[in-house]
This record gives structure tokens, C-alpha cells and sequence, in this order.
């Protein structure tokens, strides 16, 4: 089946390569910068030193990490955008091309990487504090119900928040999950996976930009993508 890809553009970056970004805005504005629309997948051609963007939106199929969508769940089939997005972060993975993933995006790294998602969370359409793994605190953008379950993958947390202080309720399978069963009750927030050289960020930094409260994730946001995939 061949799948048309609409939404890759090459965004010049101010260091060595291009960021091509799949579906959405440029998100580091600051940094990003000079988007170009690219209409086939067949343009999706990156180089060394090249980096691929995956932005939010709705939520991901559950057939891609081995399940069947609960009532809950939002997304009951396979969506075009599930299909391109995961042809060209394969073929990123493959050549060895770093991925920034937002929201959605940082969901598909999980996937990617071997993990699954919480079919259905509540509790995270609103802004909400994190911790990081050098004690610093921030508040994020959030919008989603969907999320990372990273407990089968290979990865780093670099932040988190704790359930108890957003009331959730996390479903996954055919019913809810108890909190102690996964990552010691902490949700990950940020998340670095070695396996496909993919660093996801589960809240908006896009969104944090134009935010008293929220920007300085922004800027934090920036150092880690500066850390652990243009300083590699």
C-alpha cells in the first residue's frame, strides 16, 4: 500500500542539518525556523546530523503496540496519519536519524521503542507540575488522554509528576490499572529512549512559549533537546 505523506517539512536548524517535521507548526520557533511544505513520502530523504520532529494531536491506534482499543479509548481504528508517521519514524530509526517527539510524537517514541500507551487517562487536559531528575520543578501545558507506559522499554526518565496531585485514572486492556503496578506510582513526563535515539516530551513546550506560568519548560525544554540529541 503506498501512503502519501502531506505534512514533512525540512526546517533549517542554527546548527550542522535539518529538522524535518511531520504534521503541525515548528514548535522551537527560536531555534527552528524557514518551513517548507513537502508533498511525498519519497522527499523524506534526511542526512547525518538531521533530526525528525513529531508533533501532537489525536491518539494513536492501539493495534501498533499489540492492542485491541477499550471503550474508552478515543481512536477505534488506523488513521493515515498512524500509517505515514510510522513509515518515516521507522526510516528515521533506521538511518540512524534522531526523533523529538511531542505529545503524540513522544507517545510513538514509547511505541517505538517497545513499549504501549494507557489507552485512556484523565486528568491532563490542564496544566500541571513536573520534577526533574535535578530537583528543578516546572509547570507544563497538557492535553491528552492517552499516555507513555514505558516500564517495558529501555529508557531514562528525566521528569515526572505524581498521579495523587491530578486524580487519574489509567486504563489500559480491558480495565484500570493500578497505580503500583507501573513506574512506582510516578508518571513520566520526559523520557529519553536509547533504542531509537528518541527523547519525547508528553507536555506541550510549543504551547509554554506564550506562558508566564508555563515558559520557563520552554527554555528547559530546549536544554534537553540540546543535551541528548543535538550534543550527540
Amino acid at each position: 500500500m503506498s501512503v502519501a505523506v502531506h505534512s514533512i517539512k525540512p526546517i533549517k536548524i542554527d546548527k550542522p542539518g535539518t529538522l524535518w517535521s511531520m504534521h503541525g507548526k515548528p514548535v522551537f520557533k527560536e531555534m527552528f525556523d524557514n518551513a517548507r511544505e513537502i508533498h511525498s513520502e519519497g522527499m523524506f530523504k534526511p542526512k547525518h546530523g538531521d533530526v525528525l520532529l513529531l508533533h501532537g494531536g489525536g491518539d494513536i491506534w492501539p493495534g501498533f503496540y499489540g492492542e485491541k482499543p477499550i471503550s474508552q479509548c478515543l481512536t477505534k481504528s488506523i488513521s493515515i496519519r498512524d500509517i505515514s508517521e510510522r513509515r518515516v519514524a521507522e526510516a528515521a530509526i533506521e538511518q540512524g536519524i534522531p526523533i523529538i517527539g511531542i505529545c503524540r510524537g513522544a507517545q510513538w517514541c514509547c511505541i517505538l521503542a517497545g513499549g504501549s500507551l494507557f489507552q485512556h487517562v484523565n486528568g491532563h487536559d490542564t496544566d500541571h507540575q513536573i520534577k526533574t531528575d535535578d530537583d528543578q520543578i516546572f509547570w507544563t501545558p497538557q492535553a491528552h488522554h492517552q499516555m507513555m507506559r514505558t516500564f517495558m522499554t529501555c529508557h531514562e526518565a528525566i521528569a515526572w509528576s505524581h498521579p495523587a496531585a491530578i486524580s487519574d485514572v489509567y486504563l489500559v486492556g480491558e480495565g484500570a490499572l493500578p497505580v503500583e503496578e507501573w513506574e512506582q506510582g510516578w508518571e513520566i513526563e520526559v523520557v529519553f529512549f536509547p533504542t531509537v535515539t528518541g527523547l519525547g516530551f508528553q507536555g506541550h513546550p510549543d504551547w509554554a512559549y506564550n506562558q508566564q506560568k508555563t515558559k520557563p519548560f520552554y527554555g528547559y525544554c530546549q536544554t534537553q533537546i540540546e543535551k541528548w540529541i543535538l550534543g550527540r
